[in-house]
């Protein structure tokens, strides 16, 4: 795995692009053979063009959607409980990142009990304290921190992977800088996507290739449907946990579809603090390969793809 930033305008650069293109050929080739479907050639087509082999314009598999799905990106990091929690952490958080997230807010745990006789749900005010959001001014994302996690949000509009990436980077360097944990005990990240179709009526698969299957006998018409599968990525020891379904909200008459991936560290075994950042990579790459796999040409026109 190169650096980031070994590129320069030397002529060294068309070589390190080359490298990491055949790199990025190497993942399309493993995404195909798991499938062993058609979806490998497109894979191979996204990956491999002559201006990706020897340009110095930066390579990217993305495809870019002026209208993307998105609604919110999660990179969550939870950490060994080595040590009993600090509460003066998050402040000490705070004070590094208050210049791009000033807003400061509680989340409480509320404890809930079931009481077997009457048998009721009781709830109880003034739960404690389970972690402080730090938001941006203007509501766009924020940084959550509580006991031996630390969470990065971003919601909509969404901007491309580079300026989140950037964002998870930072905020986990100030965490470690602060906090001084000792090991990890999970990664996620995590991409909810809204798609919504401006009709009322339509065919699920016209737009998702995660879709329901029922028996031929029965009705093929569904009122609300949902669905969840858990997948192993044994090439970065992660699970993808996949869940598609009907969204219906009071006064929307256009039929809306959900696409969460949300893909996690099976084992962290003897992943460090230093690789994490490089799994979250590594992660992104497998998301954007699943929703492109879940998605039709017609849900792209939605997006308004506008190119790579």
């Amino acid at each position: 795995r190169l650096p980031e930033g070994l590129a320069t305008e030397s002529q060294g650069d068309q070589t390190i692009s080359c490298v990491i293109a055949s790199i990025k050929l190497a993942q399309a080739v493993r995404i195909g053979q798991r499938r062993r479907t058609t979806r490998f050639f497109e894979h191979l087509r996204l990956y491999w063009s002559h201006d990706a082999w020897c340009t110095e314009q930066p390579l990217t598999m993305s495809r870019i959607y002026q209208a993307p799905p998105i609604v919110e990106a999660i990179c969550e990091l939870r950490f060994q409980p080595d040590q009993p929690w600090d509460w003066t952490i998050p402040g000490l958080l705070y004070a590094k990142i208050k210049d791009e997230f000033p807003q400061k807010k509680e989340e409480y745990a509320v404890p809930v009990q079931v009481r077997p006789e009457p048998r009721e749900i009781a709830y109880s005010l003034g739960g404690s304290l389970a972690k402080m959001q730090f938001v941006r001014e203007d509501g766009s994302a924020m940084v959550q921190v509580g006991p031996h996690l630390l969470a990065v949000n971003h919601l909509k509009p969404y901007p491309r992977w580079g300026a989140f990436k950037e964002m998870i980077a930072e905020t986990f360097d100030v965490y470690r800088e602060v906090a001084q944990p000792q090991g990890l005990l999970r990664i996620g990240l995590r991409y909810i996507n809204r798609i919504e179709i401006p009709s009322e009526r339509v065919r699920i698969e016209d737009y998702l290739g995660a879709v329901p299957v029922v028996p031929e006998e029965l009705p093929q018409t569904f009122a609300t449907w949902a669905q969840r599968v858990e997948i192993p990525m044994d090439d970065i020891n992660g699970v993808l946990i996949l869940q598609s379904g009907s969204l219906r909200e009071a006064g929307q008459s256009n039929v809306a579809f959900l696409l969460d991936l949300d893909l996690g560290t099976a084992d962290v075994g003897e992943l460090s603090l230093d690789d994490a950042l490089a799994w979250i990579e590594s992660a992104h790459d497998g998301i954007e390969a699943a929703f492109e796999a879940c998605i039709t040409d017609r849900a792209r026109e939605l997006f308004k793809e506008v190119g790579s």
